[in-house]
């Protein structure tokens, strides 16, 4: 699974952008190689309404206007208008990131269309909408710029950055991190990963765990941030965190592991399906302890 799949949604105006592609090469008498599109990270295109959704919406309804444009310079059927396109070029243009690339696409619109023929329109304008599409087909992230919080576990590529939120859990960040642990005002929970023994070693073969340094007083438990866990594991957490905690639910429970690390929000977020009600997220994890010069000690994940 990727981290930030192409949506079905997406695939039709990919389909299009590239029609669109040929239609233009083949107006100008012009021989173009293909062009490989590869799968782009999006997240849910045409539900939101920020900048990159609106970009998303104007190159379509300028692409839809190059197909048209085609079919009346070119002699094709079935050139239905856009019932949309209108609304689209509205949404765009309130959103302030794509207020520009509108005024791009009119401006650059009208000096084409003083430069000559129709053909030369019709290849503007399907440049236009592949360069809108692909502006709309950027990484996902919020207004302003922070990874977007996704609905589900993170499944891999876990060293990566995080989001500034976990819904239902309390975000800190270390000034407020040290306030708890100097206070004693939550448990912590580091959940680093850790390397398990290949049963299969060859004999003779030296094993030697990596060593973590974590901060004073936590709890490891190792590899119970991976976005699915096995039944052993998952009994594991459960048992662990219900061991620590005396069976309280409001037990306030801090969660960490390294700075961009998905492996603590992964585990705050399963915590809180358990029932826990005081989780807390602290995502520059031992390595912003580290940074604000407190105090790490050498670390054995509980068994």
């Amino acid at each position: 699974m990727n981290a930030h799949p192409t949506t079905d949604a997406a695939r039709p105006l990919l389909m299009r952008a590239a029609t669109l592609r040929r239609a233009g090469a083949h107006a100008l008498g012009v021989r173009t190689a293909c062009v490989h599109l590869p799968t782009l990270p999006l997240a849910n295109p045409l539900a939101g309404r920020g900048p990159a959704d609106a970009a998303l919406r104007l190159g379509l309804a300028t692409a839809l206007q190059a197909r048209r444009a085609a079919a009346t310079t070119l002699g094709w059927a079935g050139a239905e208008p856009s019932r949309r396109a209108g609304s689209a070029e509205r949404t765009a243009a309130a959103a302030g990131r794509a207020r520009p690339v509108a005024a791009a696409v009119r401006h650059g619109g009208e000096a084409a269309a003083g430069a000559g023929s129709p053909l030369t329109r019709l290849a503007w304008l399907a440049m236009a909408g592949l360069a809108l599409l692909l502006l709309a087909l950027a990484p996902a992230h919020a207004a302003d710029g922070a990874v977007a919080e996704p609905d589900d576990y993170r499944m891999e590529n876990f060293k990566a950055p995080t989001p500034p939120t976990l819904k239902g859990a309390r975000v800190v960040d270390t000034p407020a991190a040290e306030a708890l642990w100097r206070q004693k005002g939550a448990l912590f929970v580091d959940v680093l990963p850790r390397d398990v023994k290949p049963a299969n070693l060859a004999p003779g073969t030296v094993w030697r765990d990596k060593p973590r340094d974590d901060i004073p007083g936590s709890v490891w438990l190792a590899n119970v941030g991976y976005g699915v866990l096995n039944a052993e594991m998952d009994g594991y957490f459960r048992r662990s965190l219900e061991e620590i905690t005396g069976g309280r639910r409001e037990a306030p429970l801090l969660f960490y592991c390294l700075t961009d690390c998905w492996m603590s929000w992964n585990a705050a977020r399963r915590a809180l399906t358990y029932g826990y009600t005081a989780v807390i997220w602290y995502p520059a994890g031992s390595d912003g302890w580290a940074a604000a010069g407190l105090p790490l000690e050498r670390a054995t994940p509980r068994p």
